[in-house]
């Protein structure tokens, strides 16, 4: 599943629009969102100086009318905002070809294995794999095409489905996909293993993609191994990233359980569902991330520094004027650099 972490509190409002005040959230529509601002005061402790805080009113995808906790401005520590674009998973290529130091006449007669284990399929020990051997005949007219070609069909041969949706990883000729159904085609110049985004369910299954190591085996005598692989970012058309929504997705179903276990299928079936606004489906919509990191503090024994984080996720536009309010409210505060 999705692994997140809080401190004393972490709250998460999908918004979809930015509104004007309180009274336009109410009359508004799920995903209405505004910063409002109080002046309260602080009490005897301090001479009952007014306090600045802002807080945030939020329609939710129920219609119900939520209210954050009043944050004093001077105990914000730091902002950040994310493009959705910055916040998409990256895939990982291994682009497999004849090693620099042999050729397809070395291999000619002999039996040319490609060895790739996949990780993290049982548990998140990195010991635990599942081989996937993909072995074939190096024939006498054999041509560097035609053996890439050979392998990629035996690869997805040879790699079990456990009732999966969705391969372990996806083999590629160029941006072609080879499939059991759809085999190698063509003059391929390589196999390009793509780690592939695997099956979803909000916050419970995660889509990350399994790690793959390769590695290559042949009855050739040759010194070297007979191929080479390349690892970086996909490039296949179609196969560069997972969108940031389904990670963004999964903290909405954090954050709800944060609130109470009810959330989370506690005292099923009289647990509480919420209604999610992330639909990663929808390919039209993105999300934003505005993150503010503040901390509660009391007084006396209760000096010490709580902290406590609230995300906004909603598209550009209606982030940007979140930010813009927030900023108007506290123009001190500090966003936070990527280092931080």
């Amino acid at each position: 599943m999705a692994n997140f972490n809080t401190n004393q509190a972490r709250h998460m409002y999908v918004a979809k629009a930015y509104k004007a005040d309180v009274d336009a959230v109410k009359a508004g529509n799920p995903g209405d969102i505004t910063v409002g601002t109080n002046a309260e005061p602080l009490g005897s402790a301090v001479g009952g100086h007014p306090l600045k805080t802002i807080y945030f009113a939020y329609k939710n995808a129920d219609g119900i009318l939520t209210r954050s906790d009043s944050i004093p401005v001077c105990n914000i520590e730091y902002v950040t905002k994310k493009a959705a674009a910055d916040m998409d998973f990256p895939l990982l290529q291994h682009v497999i070809t004849l090693n620099d130091s042999v050729t397809i006449n070395d291999l000619k007669g002999k039996n040319v294995v490609l060895n790739i284990a996949v990780r993290g399929i049982i548990d998140d020990d990195p010991r635990n794999l599942v081989p996937i051997v993909a072995r074939v005949k190096c024939t006498s007219s054999e041509t560097a095409a035609t053996l890439y070609k050979k392998l990629s069909d035996a690869i997805v041969k040879a790699m079990p489905t456990f009732g999966l949706k969705v391969p372990m990883f996806k083999v590629f000729n160029g941006n072609t996909e080879v499939t059991k159904d759809t085999p190698s085609t063509g003059s391929p110049s390589s196999i390009t293993l793509v780690a592939t985004a695997q099956n979803w369910r909000r916050g419970l299954m995660s889509n990350k993609p399994y790690a793959l190591t390769v590695s290559f085996t042949t009855d050739a005598d040759i010194e070297d191994a007979w191929g080479k692989e390349v690892i970086g970012l996909s490039t296949v058309t179609n196969n560069t990233v997972i969108p940031a929504a389904y990670e963004l997705a999964d903290l909405e179903y954090f954050c709800y359980g944060e609130r109470g276990d009810e959330m989370r299928f506690a005292n099923w079936p009289n647990n509480y569902e919420p209604t999610y606004i992330i639909n990663p489906a929808d390919t039209s919509t993105t999300y934003d991330l505005l993150t503010i990191q503040y901390y509660w503090q009391g007084h006396a024994e209760n000096i010490q520094k709580s902290p406590r984080t609230i995300h906004i996720a909603a598209p550009a536009a209606a982030l940007n004027s979140v930010y813009a309010a927030l900023k108007a409210a506290a123009p001190q505060l500090k966003e936070a650099t990527a280092s931080e």
